[in-house]
């Protein structure tokens, strides 16, 4: 558990596997909790987290995509929270299925970019609304996050957003579908851009 203080991490990745039935209630979940934050942009190998990660207003910084150490399907949100991609490009594709699918609670998210990252959502989808992201609370998307392939059943082929959305520069949407309203984006609330492109 990370909370209330600042972590950097160097050196090997970090693998959680504990099963709750093999060490007292652990589940090798990464836990970031009460304005902590985790640097993991240092870290020269993979990390694995077999119980996923719960924000719960906190922040962590990657600087690769295996950083992340769990499919986006078991990371779970609540309160503000912030992820920071850094010096690098990272490729988050689920093939079809929802396991890099992002889903924000009721508090608000920041997906940010810093020394020009890019990030891509591909092929996620969605039985119900918003195909790679789905947020209820405020959604905050940073500079260079490309949106290709997703389909939601329901509203928001790439993103819905229960609230309202801004995206900065070089936001990019392709070949996204829904099976209802905003074939590739639906906002109830304000939706801002810096700049788009539509493939």
């Amino acid at each position: 558990t990370v909370t209330g203080a600042d972590y950097i991490f160097t050196g090997g990745g970090i693998v959680a596997d504990a099963a709750a039935s093999t060490l007292g209630g652990a589940s090798g979940k990464l836990v970031i909790t009460n304005g902590g934050s985790a640097d993991f942009s240092g870290i020269t190998g993979p990390n694995w987290f077999k119980g996923g990660i719960e924000f719960n207003s906190g922040s962590l910084t990657l600087g690769d995509a295996s950083q992340l150490g769990a499919d986006f399907k078991a990371v779970t949100f609540a309160g503000t929270n912030t992820i920071n991609f850094t010096n690098n490009n990272f490729v988050f594709d689920s093939g079809g299925a929802d396991s890099n699918r992002i889903v924000n609670g009721n508090g608000n998210l920041d997906i940010l970019t810093q020394n020009n990252a890019s990030v891509t959502l591909s092929n996620a989808k969605s039985a119900s609304d918003g195909g790679a992201v789905h947020s209820t609370g405020a959604l905050q998307i940073g500079d260079n996050f490309k949106f290709i392939g997703n389909t939601a059943n329901g509203k928001g082929g790439a993103v819905f957003a229960d609230s309202t959305a801004s995206f900065g520069k070089g936001a990019m949407l392709g070949n996204n579908s829904a099976g209802s309203d905003g074939g590739a984006m639906y906002s109830k609330g304000a939706l801002v851009f810096s700049d788009l492109a539509v493939l």
